[in-house]
């Protein structure tokens, strides 16, 4: 029997096999991205790797004893038992090539155990490319390219976005705490006349109070969790420390926090005068 006839075969493109179609729809990943995913991509594709040759092996065993059949007489009981071991193994291999689809990762090959991931570099789509075995990924090709095709990824892109924030640092180091103290000093200023004669507005109390938290709030928090970001390096894996996304969610909240009280204190001088 021609193994095109198999009642379950598996689902990606090698030799005769039909081409896998998955229902997920592309999903692209950035390079620190696709990186997390790899403790659980490894171990899928290792049980991927480990199965494919039961398979293959199976498959030929069915194929030599139906070749050696006669079709008058229907399949044999060692047909059958084979055919039932190729859908379960089959079956297995297809439901671990599921879960890397719903991951959102592409599987290319059961020799290299290979996988790609979408991504873009320079405003173009490619893959991420990672084979079993390797500890990151540290290439990339053209989505035409295929596995020949395989660069190293550029240094730039493993450390843009701290550089980045290394920029953003310096110039919070540079502006913000000038600023904020600009903007307080401001606040008194104007409310000068008004404490001389001891009958300070409601609009100018909020204005100072909003104005006074903002920049306690750029100056105590913002401040100084942009120069931790600034100082952070890459970890041994040239990816982000455990730290980038901590202290970024922090430096997000502050300057949130001082930007809308900025803006209430700008609102109550507007809507007061």
């Amino acid at each position: 029997m021609p193994r095109a006839n198999l009642p379950l075969t598996l689902r990606i493109p090698h030799s005769a096999l039909r081409t896998y179609d998955s229902p997920v729809p592309r999903k692209y990943f950035t390079l620190a991205e696709a990186n997390k995913t790899l403790p659980l991509v490894k171990r899928i594709v290792a049980d991927i790797v480990a199965l494919h040759p039961q398979w293959r092996d199976l498959v030929a065993r069915y194929e030599l004893v139906a070749a050696q059949a006669k079709p008058d007489w229907g399949e044999s009981p060692e047909q059958l038992e084979l055919r039932h071991q190729v859908d379960k193994v089959a079956k297995q291999i297809n439901d671990y090539l599921l879960e890397l689809g719903q991951i959102g990762c592409v599987f290319k090959g059961f020799d290299q155990g290979l996988v790609d991931f979408y991504g873009k570099l320079d405003g173009k789509e490619i893959f991420w490319c990672w084979k079993i075995g390797e500890d990151r990924i540290e290439h990339w090709h053209a989505l035409e390219a295929g596995y020949a095709g395989r660069q190293p990824v550029p240094e730039v892109v493993r450390g843009e976005r701290l550089a980045g924030y290394k920029l953003i640092g310096a110039i919070q180091r540079l502006l913000v705490a000038p600023g904020a103290l600009a903007v307080v000093l401001s606040g008194f200023a104007l409310a000068g006349p008004y404490m001389k004669q001891g009958a300070v507005p409601g609009w100018m109390g909020l204005m100072m109070g909003s104005g006074l938290l903002g920049a306690i709030a750029a100056v105590a928090i913002s401040v100084p969790t942009a120069a931790k970001l600034a100082r952070l390096e890459p970890d041994t894996r040239g990816e982000l420390p455990e730290a980038f996304n901590r202290l970024r969610k922090r430096q997000i909240l502050a300057a949130s926090l001082a930007g809308a009280l900025g803006l209430i204190a700008m609102g109550a001088v507007t809507l007061g005068r």
